[in-house]
C-alpha cells in the first residue's frame, strides 16, 4: 500500500464506443497520484485492444485481460494489482468529475473514513444530468452510527415515514485500502448472487467504523437501455429471491438491527419491478409474457414482502404500483410498468 496513491479499478466488458469517455475522465483529475487499473473481462468488441491502446497514452494506466466472469470477479482482479492507500470502482460506461478524487480523498484524510460516498448524476438523453444529491442529516457517522443510522438510509429510504435522503448503493465508492485488507473483503459473483455490489457491500458494512458524506454529484450514471433484456433469463426472479433471503441470513447473522433488515425490502422491491419491465419489453411470446408476469405478481415471497413493509409514504407512482401488485390486479400492474419501461427507454 503507497500512501497517497489512489487504485482507480475499471471493469471493462464490450464498452468500446464509451471507454475513451470514462478513461479520459479519470486521466483528467486534478488529483494526479493515481493507477488506473483497467480490467478486461473478456472483451469481444475491440475492448481490450483500445485499453491498451489507451495505456500508451498515460503511464498510470495499466491493463489487465482475463476470461470473462463479469463485475464482481473483474473487481477483485483489480484489487489483487492495486497499491493504492484508497480504491474507488468506476464503471466503463460511465464518467466522473475531474475532481472527484480530490474532493474524497481529502475529506478521507481529514475525517479519517472508511468509505466516502458521494452524490453523482443521472443522465437522460436530451436533457440536462439529473442531480443526485445526498440529503443526509450528518456529513460524517462513526462507531455505531453507521449500521444504527447510515446503513440502513443507503440500502433504501425509510418509505414509512417518507424520509428519502438520496443515497445510494453504488460501486463509485471510496474505500480504504486498510479496510480492505483488515476484512479481506472481496465482491462476490453476479453469477452467484444477482446484484452482487449491493450483497457485497451489505456484507462489508459489519467493519466499517466510518463513513463521510460528500453532498456533491460527482458522478455521471448512464443508464442505458440496454439494461433491459431483450429475453427475459430463466430463473431471474428466482434469483431475485435468493438475493433477497441471503442478505437477509447475512445481516441476521451480522446481527444487524431491525430498521436494516426491514429497508432491504426496499432493494428487493426495486429488482422484481426491474424484471416485471424486463417482462413487457421482451421478445418473447404474448403468452409467454403474460404467464411470466403473473407468476412474478402471484409470486408467494413478493406477496409476503408487501404484506409486511410499511409503504404508506413511498413516492406515489412506485406506491401506486406496489398496491396493485399487492391486490395482484395485473391488468393495472401492467399498464404502468409499461409506461415505466417506455421511459426509461429515453435514457442513454
Amino acid at each position: 500500500m503507497e500512501k497517497g496513491l489512489i487504485s482507480i479499478i475499471v471493469p471493462v466488458y464490450n464498452t468500446k464506443c464509451y471507454l475513451s469517455r470514462c478513461i479520459k475522465s479519470i486521466a483528467a483529475q486534478t488529483y494526479h497520484h493515481l493507477e488506473i487499473l483497467l480490467i478486461d473481462d473478456g472483451s469481444t468488441d475491440g475492448s481490450g485492444l483500445l485499453c491498451d491502446q489507451l495505456a500508451k497514452t498515460d503511464g498510470r494506466i495499466r491493463v489487465i485481460h482475463k476470461p470473462n466472469e463479469g463485475a464482481g470477479m473483474a473487481r477483485n482482479t483489480g484489487l489483487a494489482y492495486a497499491r493504492g492507500e484508497y480504491i474507488c470502482f468506476f464503471d466503463s460506461d460511465d464518467r466522473v468529475t475531474v475532481d472527484v478524487i480530490e474532493k474524497a480523498y481529502c475529506l478521507a484524510q481529514q475525517e479519517h473514513s472508511d468509505i466516502v460516498v458521494f452524490g453523482y448524476y443521472r443522465v437522460k438523453k436530451g436533457t440536462a444530468p439529473i442531480p443526485v444529491i445526498p440529503n443526509t442529516d450528518k456529513t460524517s457517522y462513526s462507531g455505531l452510527e453507521v449500521q444504527a443510522s447510515f446503513l440502513p438510509d443507503l440500502l433504501g429510504p425509510d418509505v414509512k415515514n417518507g424520509v428519502f435522503t438520496n443515497l445510494f448503493i453504488g460501486a463509485w465508492t471510496f474505500f480504504s485500502m486498510e479496510l480492505i485488507q483488515r476484512t479481506g473483503w472481496r465482491f462476490v459473483s453476479e453469477r452467484e448472487i444477482i446484484s452482487e455490489d449491493i450483497y457485497s457491500q451489505f456484507c462489508l458494512y459489519r467493519a466499517v467504523k466510518k463513513v463521510s458524506v460528500l453532498k456533491e454529484p460527482l458522478y455521471y450514471y448512464y443508464e442505458s437501455p440496454g439494461s433491459l433484456s431483450h429475453s427475459c433469463q430463466p430463473g431471474r426472479l428466482q434469483k431475485i429471491n435468493q438475493f433477497y433471503s441471503k442478505c437477509r441470513e447475512t445481516g441476521y447473522l451480522y446481527g444487524y438491527n431491525g430498521k436494516v433488515m426491514e429497508r432491504l425490502s426496499y432493494q428487493y422491491l426495486s429488482l422484481v419491478i426491474e424484471y416485471l419491465k424486463m417482462i413487457v419489453t421482451s421478445n418473447d411470446s404474448k403468452a409467454n409474457r403474460r404467464a411470466m408476469f403473473q407468476a412474478a405478481v402471484h409470486d408467494p415471497q413478493l406477496q409476503k414482502v408487501l404484506s409486511e413493509l410499511d409503504f404508506g409514504k413511498e413516492k406515489p407512482a412506485r406506491k401506486l404500483l406496489l398496491r396493485l401488485i399487492q391486490k395482484k390486479y395485473l391488468r393495472l400492474c401492467c399498464i404502468l410498468v409499461k409506461a415505466k419501461a417506455r421511459k426509461d427507454l429515453y435514457y442513454v
